[in-house]
């Protein structure tokens, strides 16, 4: 990883509403987007998912039949940084 691009992920992991994303999807496997709205405000989240998916910490899927289905998942890597921030959190309190 570049340190332009480490740089861009630390400071993903401080932003509000980061953790709160990573972990609704964690407990809950799969969410849609008004779900998630429930926890963060809509602008908050818009760039919340748009930086998640780009360091792939969460999946976004749609499929379109007869009805529109959209809907988000944490993926593998997610899990991991979930876990190691929340053992980040535990060291200091």
């Amino acid at each position: 990883m570049n340190e332009e691009k480490e740089k861009e992920f630390l400071k993903l992991i401080g932003l509000t509403g980061t953790i709160v994303v990573l972990r609704h999807l964690n407990e809950h496997g799969s969410r849609h987007y008004k779900d998630l709205q429930e926890h963060i405000n809509t602008h908050t989240l818009n760039q919340r998912l748009r930086t998640l998916l780009h360091f792939n910490l969460v999946e976004h899927h749609y499929v379109r039949d007869e009805k529109k289905k959209e809907w988000y998942t944490i993926t593998g890597t997610g899990r991991k940084v979930l876990t190691l921030i929340e053992e980040m959190i535990k060291t200091i309190e």
